[in-house]
């Protein structure tokens, strides 16, 4: 994953983290971003900026409407394809942000796009459908576009490649996919 993808799908967690690591702007002009409507819509509110502890209040469909990232909405049948493929309990796991980006995955996947997002099961579920190579976490990503940051451990490299070993396993066993 060492050349820099066109587009990012971000998850709620991606996105407080970029903001919240004041690394939003890097981020959103370097890379084409699409956010699930999920987040756009019911998710990301505020966040609480790293450097000074402060609230800062969030209007991702202003950001939509600016044409700053795209919405992604998945459709019901898009979501059941998507959800579908693995089996409960996992699929409790995945939240409904995390299951719209599954769904643009499934849906885009001749795209130049990776997901970034600081969720275990998420990590995990992409890694069980066999697209381990559409992730990326936000250290790496910003890590591309120039912009070097300390940023919390679940968006690190580390974390990131835990997942996809427990997902790369959880794929051979077909443990939690139908």
């Amino acid at each position: 994953m060492g050349t820099r993808p066109r587009l990012l799908l971000l998850d709620a967690g991606a996105v407080f983290g970029a903001f919240e690591q004041g690394a939003w702007a890097p981020l959103s002009t370097a890379y084409r971003v699409v956010v699930p409507s999920t987040v756009v819509r019911r998710e990301a509110e505020f966040y609480i900026l790293a450097e000074t502890q402060q609230r800062h209040e969030l209007d991702m469909p202003a950001l939509v409407q600016a044409g700053t990232i795209d919405e992604f909405t998945a459709t019901p049948a898009d979501l059941a394809a998507a959800l579908g493929r693995f089996r409960e309990p996992f699929v409790g796991l995945i939240d409904a942000g995390e299951a719209e980006a599954l769904a643009y995955l499934l849906a885009h996947q001749d795209e130049d796009s990776r997901l970034v997002t600081a969720d275990g099961p998420a990590i995990e579920a992409v890694c069980m459908l066999g697209m381990s190579d559409r992730l990326l976490c936000l250290e790496g990503a910003l890590r591309l576009c120039g912009h070097q940051r300390r940023v919390p451990w679940r968006h690190t490299d580390v974390f990131l490649k835990k997942h996809m070993d427990i997902g790369g396993r959880k794929l051979v066993t077909r443990e939690g996919l139908r």
